[in-house]
């Protein structure tokens, strides 16, 4: 499955540090809408697949610090024709990896330079 994407998006990205008891929380999700071009002349796109906006938002408190936020990417999927819902688990991991790689890449390079030692490193595993 060939996957067309447009730029990733740093939508919403929050730093704070904790003070107190952290809760060590963590809330990642990914969700998946269907865009459809407004311009009649973009709609003969659609003829390859079908687009969607990827969007993770995200909510992580660990130890010296929480993070919150939302990247996006828009997206077609050439040859596929159906609904978010039908989208196999495999193509939804593909879907988001980028995203994903955005928020771990972003909070290393931002606890890195707010305790100006060495980043923290995020993985995330897919549920």
């Amino acid at each position: 499955m060939n996957i067309l994407r447009g730029q990733v998006s740093v939508d919403k990205y929050n730093f704070e540090l904790v003070e107190g008891e952290p809760s060590l929380t963590t809330n990642v999700e990914v969700k998946i809408n269907e865009v459809v071009p407004s311009d009649e002349a973009d709609k003969n796109i659609l003829e390859n697949g079908k687009i969607f906006r990827i969007e993770v938002p995200f909510a992580l408190e660990l130890d010296r610090f929480k993070i919150e936020g939302v990247i996006s990417q828009i997206a077609q999927i050439e040859e596929f024709f159906g609904q978010p819902n039908e989208l196999e688990v495999d193509t939804m991991r593909e879907l988001s990896k980028p995203l994903i790689d955005y928020i771990e890449r972003l909070t290393y390079e931002v606890t890195e330079i707010a305790f100006d030692e060495p980043g923290v490193t995020l993985n995330f595993e897919s549920n």
